[in-house]
């Protein structure tokens, strides 16, 4: 063999090991140690958010959504991460947080909103999921527990054994995250049929639900009863006196729940209206092309509103200035007679078994109020039925 044969094989050999030891730093270098001229081989895995189960079937999370909180969970139920994000980043184009945690399964639990209306716990509150409870906050007197406020959105989202590939060098969207809004706000408006004034003042209203308290899935776990009461009335037209409107916010409503409206007398008592509320809301979903349960409707609907006629009341003219001093009869009888004839035509038959329980009287007080002309919510004329409205 020719020296210079020998030379050449001793250069490749030589270039086929460098080849090989030099591979197999690249390779081990995203396994243990990264090294400056070896370059970023770590993955950036990312969750994105949606809020598209509403009304308008299209994603307003960076319109609707102010503050995230997201939970990762093992698969053994333990929280292994947590992060949150607030402010002007939610309303970018494409936004998405981080999760900076290894390849592997996990469950992702978020909650958004809610601030100053709900109780969420912490991060060092949390250990495994069922720690996750979101609680509304309610205030006691004696007639129990009531929320006389106008809730924050609160919005809840969870996906469930989220895949986290074992990949290097690249930026993974792992998820996105659907979320649903729970609070909801109900507006009710009382309106007189012959346009007398109506003053706020001589109404209460209030809607009743045991929807407080709601699990890490989203589902309501056992509670009290929550007297929601109005936050704010409104006259849509000053200039109109005969109507007005109230607001009411409430937690997650559920097709199942025992929901209730009630508005009552505010001098007597007396209950004007008591509904459930739930079978009244739902009808109104008749009005949409696209077909949904009841549940899917009270989850994509948001804000709702009632209206109901009423007559009845005070006089709404009654004499400002009754004359004090009234003149006497113009024409008295001048010769009265002194000994009138009794009764020329009695009763010759009187009942003598008079009815124990009369028809009530025909003509309700005018001073009393009830209801007229059915009601219509969000627009929608519904049939009154399996309620009682006085």
């Amino acid at each position: 063999m020719k020296l210079k044969d020998i030379g050449r094989r001793c250069v490749l050999h030589s270039l086929l090991v460098l080849s090989v030891l030099c591979g197999g730093m690249w390779l081990g270098g995203c396994d243990d140690a990264i090294y400056d001229y070896e370059g970023d081989c770590s993955v950036t895995y990312r969750v994105k958010f949606s809020y598209d189960l509403n009304m308008r079937w299209a994603d307003e999370f960076a319109q609707q959504v102010k503050s995230v909180r997201l939970y990762a969970f093992d698969s053994s139920g333990n929280l292994v991460w947590s992060g949150n994000e607030s402010g002007e980043a939610l309303s970018r184009p494409g936004y998405a947080m981080e999760l900076p945690l290894p390849a592997g399964q996990y469950d992702l639990v978020a909650w958004g909103g809610g601030e100053g209306s709900f109780d969420i716990p912490s991060r060092d509150k949390v250990n495994k999921l069922s720690d996750l409870i979101a609680l509304m906050n309610r205030t006691a007197d004696s007639e129990g527990v009531y929320s006389d406020k106008d809730l924050s959105p609160l919005f809840h989202g969870m996906i469930s054994r989220v895949e986290l590939p074992d990949v290097y060098g690249t930026t993974v969207d792992v998820a996105t995250v659907p979320l649903m809004k729970n609070t909801n706000r109900i507006h009710v408006e009382l309106r007189h049929k012959d346009g007398r004034p109506l003053d706020p003042a001589s109404f209460v209203f209030s809607i009743t639900d045991a929807n407080g308290k709601m699990n890490y899935d989203n589902s309501l776990m056992n509670d009290e009863i929550i007297n929601y009461r109005p936050w704010q009335n409104v006259r849509p037209d000053e200039e109109d006196k005969s109507r007005f409107y109230v607001s009411m916010t409430t937690g997650r409503l559920m097709a199942d729940s025992k929901t209730r409206l009630l508005v009552k007398d505010a001098a007597t008592g007396k209950v004007m209206i008591d509904l459930p509320l739930i079978e009244y809301l739902v009808m109104a979903k008749e009005q949409y092309t696209q077909p949904m349960s009841n549940q899917e409707y009270l989850n994509r609907e948001d804000e709702y509103y009632l209206t109901f006629t009423i007559e009845g009341g005070d006089d709404p003219d009654p004499d400002p200035d009754p004359d004090p001093d009234p003149d006497p009869d113009p024409d008295p009888d001048p010769d009265p007679d002194p000994d009138p004839d009794p009764d020329p035509d009695p009763d010759p038959d009187p009942d003598p078994d008079p009815d124990p329980d009369p028809d009530p009287d025909p003509d309700p007080d005018p001073y009393d109020w009830y209801i007229n002309a059915g009601i219509f919510i969000n627009s929608w004329h519904v049939i009154i039925q399996n309620t009682d409205l006085h």
